[in-house]
């Protein structure tokens, strides 16, 4: 643009004066005459916003006099506002007049009328204000044209955007920042902002950028106010970043040179490039690497750490300036319209990595989507998207404090994921399609490792807590990761919504039957033979179990967690919750199998069960001699009834093998993964760092992304096969014994002191195999009261017998419901008969029952086991 007239520019400011001259004559009279009205019109009640008195004779007169009074005087403000508008105008055409055509002068020209326009936003439409309007339009479209022109020239000549060409504008926009900085302390500082005074005036790449970006400012806050019906235009948040648009061009230039345009002068015979991306197939590969090169050589840091500054200290002294000039306060009164520089260039870098790929038409390529072309290189293609977009979006300042606090900040843009491949329907089914099939084919065609279901053979005893998961449990769970990173890379919800459902849903519902199929072979390998297995056997069984039950609690725990949920869909939640039953359903099977086919039927414990009411029985009138009576004391040997090894009951001592052999197993799992958290350098690519809130240790990647996971959560998935084992075996074990010392099913009415000896012989053996470790959970603490109180001597349950007997009577108002109220008969036997109901019918009663066996050292037992007791105790 040549700029305007001067001819033109003079007639207009000659008949600009001409008015004014005339202005002033008629101003002095209407001054006084407004004077007159105020001075009339304050003896009057106002019309708007009071109420009117009742109609009378006088007062329709009144009114309307009234009412053309006060048309007048909106007439005279009017006027007056007018007249100031062209005092104020004629002030800026004079002192910016088109002598000096510099750039600078110009500049401050177009500003000078933005900001005059902004400050007369109340003017009403006039000649005047129509002429000043198209004045300042002319001049910005000029002045625009030609900052953008010489500030592209420049950055031309400092080499940009190479490393050295973005190092250069570096350092200049630092120097620019530091002569600046007042700005920041004193926003209504008359130095401008282009054109500083430190520079004599001179053009520089940084008072360049600080004009084009003022320029814009000025112009969209007007475009807001009187020009948006003008123009026909929109003044939506999405506009332009002219400053920006200007560093992005020599990023674009190179890019379209490499990759468009330079592939079309091949087309015409000139020399190829060894840049080219003549291959379409390898276009997204070698195009995004390109740009990511690029990209991070310098002018991201570039506009993120110095031209982003710059920018915003120019925008708060706008801001500042029209807030000044319009009477308001703060950026929220003049909606000012705002943008991250940062995520402004990112926007620019997706757009035209779009742009490339659009007119390439690599996603409709023969080569690419033809019927002879592999769909590798498709899923390739969209792969290389995804990555992409998630470079640009990991540059997105997320955490910035200031985007954070301003809604008006936008730090989103299209991906190009979106653009090509979500947006098409068919497209999309197919990838979808292809992820759930590749999934399912690495999950299941990947061989198994040594040591579980497919390889019985491969694994020592000795070695058998080599492994915590399975290997498909991790495969399932690093798949899921992958499909769940690229479901949140959609932006459109729907297409979100059938990727989960089409993709992730189906790969968790074939591995939850994988996982029933494999715990069925596995109780199925445990319970093949018709004798005990084999100590080897056992051991590689029960390490399956294991890493089949962990890895589901591993898998359940990842898809019920907050932070991978995708959308607003909780599916994977309810899959989640599904594979913590199936979970709950496995453990119980194997704790089936091992207790009631293994132990009960191969390790003949169902026999020693059945025994047990007759041992039970048992008194020192029944052991013939004095030796089988010390026998049975004293839990010695070579008794044929009650011996065995260690003194342990001889049919039971299989039983106690087995298990022994299973809690071995156990332990060395739970062992290995205290000592892989317990040594950060066990897991490689992993690092331990001190969280700063507690002293718990935090689990984070090596290079520092993603979220920490404590130590102690990572400790109890690990843990969860074997523990769970261990709790579910030792419940089913409890309850088997407490069918017999309850007397369950009716076959142990009587118990005797010597016999029940025995019974706690037996059951301690088995209790201290599962308290190896000190800080293991008691899991026999209910039964080992019971034995206790069963085995008790007769002096001391006698004493406390009676004391609960006495307690109970004193409360009772029946008769006839003992035997004998003196508590012995003459024989010396024990024919007291207690009820709990007549406990629990008093709570004061069942506490001090409670206290009562609390202070005999009995915590876990239930008072209604100790009557079951107390009552089927001979003497």
């Amino acid at each position: 643009m040549t700029g305007i007239d001067d001819d033109t520019r003079e007639m207009t400011m000659d008949s600009i004066e001409k008015e004014l001259n005339e202005a002033e004559q008629r101003l002095s009279q209407k001054q006084a005459d407004l004077e007159a009205i105020h001075k009339q019109a304050k003896s009057h009640p106002e019309v708007e916003g009071q109420s009117i008195p009742p109609p009378s004779a006088s007062i329709p007169g009144v009114l309307n006099d009234q009412h053309m009074r006060l048309g007048r005087l909106q007439q005279l403000n009017s006027a007056v506002g007018s007249l100031s508008f062209a005092s104020d105008l004629y002030a800026v055409l004079r002192e910016h007049a088109p002598t000096n055509k510099t750039l600078v002068s110009e500049v401050r020209r177009a500003l000078a009328l933005g900001y005059l326009l902004q400050s007369h936003s109340d003017v009403l439409s006039n000649d005047m204000f129509d002429t000043a309007i198209q004045e300042y339009i002319e001049w910005h479209s000029y002045v625009r044209s030609r900052l953008q022109s010489t500030l592209a020239s420049m950055i031309r000549s400092s080499g940009y955007p190479s490393e050295k060409g973005c190092q250069v504008l570096q350092d200049e926009v630092e120097v620019y920042l530091e002569k600046i900085q007042d700005v920041d302390d004193n926003v209504n500082s008359d130095t401008d902002v282009i054109g500083n005074q430190s520079f004599d005036g001179a053009d520089t790449i940084s008072s360049c950028i600080a004009g084009l970006h003022e320029l814009q400012l000025v112009h969209n806050s007007l475009l807001q106010t009187r020009l948006e019906s003008r123009l026909q235009v929109s003044s939506g948040k999405h506009t332009r970043m002219d400053a920006v648009d200007v560093l992005c061009k020599p990023v674009a230039d190179r890019v379209l040179y490499h990759f468009l345009r330079h592939d079309e002068g091949n087309s015409k015979g000139e020399s190829s490039s060894s840049l080219s991306s003549s291959r379409t197939d390898r276009l997204p590969e070698w195009l995004f690497r390109y740009m990511r090169d690029m990209i991070t050589a310098g002018p991201y840091e570039l506009i993120a750490s110095q031209i982003h500054v710059l920018l915003e200290r120019v925008q708060r002294r706008v801001e500042a300036k029209i807030s000044a000039a319009m009477g308001t306060e703060g950026h929220e009164q003049h909606d000012q319209t705002t943008k991250d520089t940062r995520t402004y260039f990112l926007g620019e870098m997706e757009q035209l990595a779009q742009h490339v790929l659009h007119k390439r038409n690599f996603f409709r390529h023969p080569s690419v989507v033809g019927p002879s072309s592999s769909p590798m290189l498709l899923c390739s293609g969209i792969e290389q998207v995804l990555l992409f977009d998630a470079f640009l979006q990991s540059l997105i300042p997320v955490n910035d404090a200031v985007l954070s606090s301003d809604p008006d900040f936008d730090t989103s843009f299209p991906t190009l994921l979106g653009a090509f491949v979500t947006s098409d329907a068919k497209l999309m089914a197919w990838w979808t399609e292809m992820e759930r099939e590749y999934a399912t084919t690495t999950l299941f065609d990947t061989p198994e490792e040594a040591g579980t279901i497919s390889d019985k053979s491969a694994l020592s005893t000795d070695d058998y807590s080599v492994q915590v998961f399975s290997r498909k449990a991790e495969l399932f769970v690093a798949l899921l990761e992958s499909l769940r990173w690229k479901a949140c890379a959609i932006t459109d919800p729907q297409s979100q919504k059938k990727f989960v459902a089409n993709a992730i849903v189906p790969l968790c519902m074939d591995y939850t039957d994988a996982i029933h199929t494999s715990a069925t072979d596995l109780r199925g390998l445990l319970c093949r033979q018709r004798q005990i297995p084999s100590d080897d056997d056992i051991c590689k069984n029960v390490q399956s179990w294991m890493e089949v039950i962990t890895g589901t609690h591993l898998a359940a725990t990842v898809l019920i967690s907050p932070q991978f949920m995708i959308g607003q869909s909780n599916d994977l939640g309810r899959l989640g919750r599904s594979l913590e039953r199936l979970r709950d359903g496995i453990v119980d099977e194997f704790g089936s199998a091992l207790v009631e086919t293994i132990l009960m039927e191969r390790a003949k414990m169902a026999s020693y069960l059945m025994r047990c009411p007759y041992i039970l029985s048992m008194d020192e009138n029944e052991v013939e001699t004095e030796e089988a009576k010390e026998n049975l004391m004293g839990d010695t040997r070579d008794m044929d009834l009650f011996s065995g090894e260690g003194g342990l009951s001889s049919d039971l001592s299989e039983a106690v093998h087995v298990i022994a052999i299973v809690l071995r197993v156990c332990s060395g799992s739970l062992d290995l993964v205290a000592s892989m958290i317990g040594d950060p350098m066990v897991t490689e690519g992993n690092i331990i760092q001190q969280n700063n809130v507690n002293s718990n240790m935090v689990w984070k990647n090596s290079d520092g992304g993603g979220p920490g996971i404590n130590r102690g959560t990572i400790m109890n998935i690990a843990q969860f096969g074997p523990r769970a084992v261990i709790e579910n075996i030792a419940g089913r074990i409890q309850t088997k014994f407490l069918e017999v010392a309850l007397d369950e099913h009716g076959m142990s009415p009587d118990i005797a002191m010597v016999g029940s000896k025995v019974f706690r012989r037996d059951v301690s053996h088995v209790a201290d195999l599962f308290s190896v470790n000190p800080s293991a959970p008691r899991f026999f603490s209910r039964l080992q009261d019971i034995v206790n109180l069963m085995a008790m001597d007769k002096l001391q349950f006698n004493s406390l017998r009676g004391a609960l007997h006495t307690l109970v009577q004193s409360i009772s108002s029946r008769r006839g419901m003992y035997e004998n109220d003196s508590g012995l008969d003459d024989g010396g036997e024990n024919n007291m008969v207690m009820v709990y109901e007549d406990f629990a019918s008093d709570g004061t009663v069942l506490d001090e029952a409670q206290s009562m066996l609390q202070a005999k050292g009995f915590f876990m037992i239930q008072l209604e086991d100790v009557v079951s007791v107390m009552n089927r105790r001979k003497y």
